[in-house]
Formats: structure tokens, C-alpha cells, sequence
């Protein structure tokens, strides 16, 4: 049982170590070659555009308790007791989803609240290799 916690514990530490993106928070970016910098800026600009779609899609899901409660408020208006009721079952679906949604985009991308500062010391970082690169 010692071994499987300590496991579990070494396979945490590793995926911390290898998400470069947020080690750029904690080390220099001088560590890191132009060609990386420049690779880290690309993964960064995918998992933002992922992260937005995936947020955005948790809106829809959200917003669609609004439509589920006046689906079930016009079908009780018709005497649709079921379909009502169906409706009404549909609303902690999506609320459910929707908490759930919020809480696994937000463990699992860690690094979208410090993206901006992220993105801004990778480009500062390239501007400074670019100017110094540069031949007068």
C-alpha cells in the first residue's frame, strides 16, 4: 500500500514538472531555446482556443435551464403533464453538468487563469532574443 501512494504521489509531481506552461511562471524563459518559446506560444494559443470552446459550450448548457423552464412552464399551460415533467427533470441535468463542466475545465486547465501573463513574458521573451539578434 506504501508503494501505490508514493506512485501516485512521484506520477503528480512528474505531471506538474512537464507542464511547461506553468513552469514558465516559476523559471526564467531564458532557460528555454527561441525554438521552444515559440512552440510554447503556439500550445498556448490551441489550449486557450480549446478552453474558450469548451467554456463557451458550458454556456449554451447553462443558459438552457432558462429554455427547459419555459418549455415546462408552456407544456403545463397545455396540460402536457408529462412532457412537463420531463422538462423539469432536464433542469438538474443541465445544472448538474454545467457545475461539473466549470470544476473539470478548471482542474484540468490550471494554467488558463495566468494565460495573459503567460503569453506576455513568452513574447517579451522573444522580442528581447529578436533585438538582440538583430544586426544594426
Amino acid at each position: 500500500m506504501k508503494n501505490f501512494f508514493l506512485n501516485r504521489q512521484l506520477k503528480r509531481i512528474e505531471r506538474d514538472a512537464n507542464d511547461h506552461l506553468m513552469l514558465l511562471l516559476e523559471v526564467s524563459p531564458e532557460y528555454y531555446t527561441t525554438k521552444e518559446l515559440v512552440r510554447l506560444l503556439r500550445e498556448l494559443q490551441l489550449k486557450k482556443s480549446l478552453v474558450y470552446e469548451l467554456k463557451r459550450r458550458l454556456l449554451v448548457i447553462g443558459a438552457s435551464i432558462s429554455v427547459w423552464i419555459a418549455a415546462a412552464f408552456l407544456s403545463q399551460t397545455f396540460s402536457l403533464l408529462f412532457v412537463s415533467y420531463f422538462f423539469l427533470a432536464l433542469i438538474p441535468f443541465a445544472l448538474l453538468g454545467f457545475i461539473g463542466g466549470s470544476i473539470y475545465v478548471s482542474v484540468k486547465y490550471k494554467f488558463f487563469n495566468h494565460a495573459p501573463v503567460i503569453e506576455k513574458i513568452i513574447k517579451q521573451e522573444l522580442d528581447r532574443r529578436r533585438k538582440e539578434s538583430s544586426i544594426f
